[in-house]
């Protein structure tokens, strides 16, 4: 389990410490310019049995982690022989911005020739989007590798804020895909059905086992946090922070300037196990 001293715990926010009224004359140029260009938060990533060994020698199988950073988010349960048990404490998150992203995946085979993903889109009536919602579109031979298929994928996507956590003060990157794509659909229902903002909610995140006849994985289940653990809500306070980063997101994603980096997710069980049917 992830065990934080309390000096350690560091409240949901906008992640930036307060600026010196030094810093704050506006005819200073700030160096921020060109990172407006580009934005691509830390994306939230589950240890699978399948990852490669520089990173199950760093975690275990059903951590979370973030990556590029590979910092730990919260630990897998183990039994006395090391194993995974399958359950994991929930550690608590604000969903701040939603959005889908469509995208195109070359074979494995084709890793190291070609890029893990051909194409993407942000567009939720472009070619890729309609054949990643057909089961008989989804799959297509791959022009550059004889006998391989090409994948067109939904991503549902969703940027989050820890809280009460030593990594809280940035958004992170939940995605959620291919086996997974159902657990991302159930949370946005988990949403709605609150009928408020979605900047407003504080949700428990864990991790546990799935499996179907293509394999097993871990996956995450997210629910509303049980009373004695957090409010289901952000203070008013944290609210209209939060609001303003929702606006800020939105805005970039409008732009197409906010991104998510799949790339390390390609054998991880997002190849063998699937469960697009029920898309």
């Amino acid at each position: 389990m992830v065990r934080k001293k309390k000096s350690d715990i560091v409240k949901v926010g906008a992640g930036a410490p307060l600026v010196p009224d030094y810093m704050q004359d506006a005819d200073v140029p700030t160096g921020l310019e060109e990172l407006k260009h580009f934005v691509k938060p830390p994306r939230m990533k589950i240890v699978q049995k399948q990852a490669g060994e520089t990173l199950l020698s760093q975690f275990s199988v059903g951590d979370v982690i973030l990556v590029p950073q590979m910092s730990m988010v919260a630990e897998m349960g183990r039994d006395s022989r090391g194993k995974p048990t399958g359950e994991m404490e929930p550690f608590l998150i604000v969903p701040v911005f939603f959005y889908p992203e469509w995208c195109t995946w070359n074979p494995i085979a084709a890793r190291g020739t070609l890029p893990a993903i051909r194409e993407r889109s942000l567009d939720p009536n472009s070619i890729i989007a309609r054949k990643s919602r057909d089961s008989k579109l989804r799959q297509e031979a791959c022009p550059d590798i004889d006998d391989a298929t090409m994948r067109h994928t939904e991503h549902l996507n969703y940027v989050v804020f820890l809280v009460d956590h030593a990594l809280g003060g940035q958004p992170v990157i939940m995605s959620f895909s291919r086996g997974e794509h159902g657990a991302g659909a159930r949370w946005g229902s988990i949403i709605s059905a609150r009928k408020a903002p979605l900047y407003g909610g504080v949700y428990a995140v864990s991790t546990g086992p799935r499996s179907n006849a293509k394999g097993d994985w871990y996956g995450y289940d997210v629910a509303n946090p049980p009373p004695e653990v957090h409010s289901p809500w952000v203070d008013a306070e944290m609210f209209e922070t939060l609001k303003k980063v929702h606006l800020d997101l939105a805005q970039l994603h409008k732009d197409q300037l906010l991104r998510t980096d799949y790339e390390d997710a390609d054998a991880e069980a997002v190849e063998s196990v699937e469960n697009e049917d029920k898309m």
